[in-house]
């Protein structure tokens, strides 16, 4: 099957290195400015028990903060990073 991506193609961008450093940074501050306003819209908007599904969410931030107290039931985070 043809495609523009395989798993590990975007490793050069975010790899092992990035993702502790952002997790590290999230446990510190939380969610940046970008993410907050998408969590608090999504959470303006959306029903109680709804699923996430986040593309390219690294280390998965923004559905963690929508599980944790965000109305959301279960999240799905899809990489191309291994």
């Amino acid at each position: 099957m043809g495609g523009c991506c395989r798993p590990g193609d975007l490793d050069d961008v975010f790899d092992e290195k990035r993702a502790r450093k952002q997790a590290r940074a999230y446990a510190r501050k939380g969610l940046g400015g970008t993410a907050q306003q998408i969590v608090a819209l999504i959470r303006e908007r959306v029903a109680p028990g709804y699923t996430v599904l986040e593309v390219g969410g690294g280390i998965g931030a923004i559905p963690l903060e929508l599980l944790t107290g965000g109305g959301a039931a279960s999240a799905l985070n899809v990489e191309l990073s291994t």
